[in-house]
């Protein structure tokens, strides 16, 4: 799956039922790639950032709190 796929998270519920993901991988680190590797997952999700940026990449206030989709 690309990140710069418009249809990516509609994508993402239909495979997963309804669901998001359980672990994104992020090799490459621009912002666009980290936020939709953090936004495809689901509660108690992981993400694996290989790649960074020096650009900052904010998850929000509430992002680590979140109690589910």
């Amino acid at each position: 799956m690309r990140s710069d796929d418009e249809d990516l998270f509609d994508k993402i519920t239909d495979i997963t039922h309804g669901r998001m993901i359980n672990a994104a991988f992020d090799a490459v680190g621009l912002p666009v790639t980290t936020r939709a590797a953090l936004d495809s997952l689901d509660v108690y999700g992981r993400a694996v950032l290989v790649g960074l940026s020096p650009k900052e990449v904010s998850i929000g206030p509430g992002r680590p709190f979140a109690k589910g989709r």
